[in-house]
């Protein structure tokens, strides 16, 4: 798709789903904008993502789609169950970008407070340790 392969990794976290562009040959990162999940179809990713969760029961994983010529999504690596979470402020050439490392950060924070029975750490003013 132009200048890049039509490649994603999409990430699924307790709900919620990010898509990215991903370059399977030099490991870039992008995030997809609304306009081009829009336009290109690109929600077709998010439905895929939470259709493995649901067949999984996994809460956080990544997939590898790749999207071939006659426009069919294809599932190369559908669970990645150790999410490659460099970010690209610490790898720029390779890491997922900071946005979505951090969003992705704050659910799992959030998500191991209602575990433990605990508010939300993004409900309170401060954050305290959960000991």
């Amino acid at each position: 798709m132009g200048d890049r392969p039509a490649y994603w990794r999409v990430f699924y976290c307790f709900g919620e789903v990010w898509v990215t562009w991903w370059n399977c040959f030099t490991d870039f990162y992008r995030v997809a904008l609304e306009a081009e999940i829009e336009q290109q179809g690109l929600g077709k990713l998010v439905e895929i993502a939470r259709g493995i969760a649901e067949l999984t029961q996994m809460k956080f994983f990544s997939s590898e789609v790749a999207q071939a010529e006659n426009g069919d999504f294809v599932l190369i690596d559908y669970v990645n169950d150790q999410c490659h979470m460099l970010s690209q402020s610490a790898a720029p050439k390779m890491g997922v970008p900071d946005v979505v490392v951090a969003a992705i950060a704050r659910k799992l924070v959030n998500a191991a407070a209602e575990l433990a029975g605990r508010p939300r750490p993004d409900t309170q003013q401060q954050v305290l340790p959960l000991s």
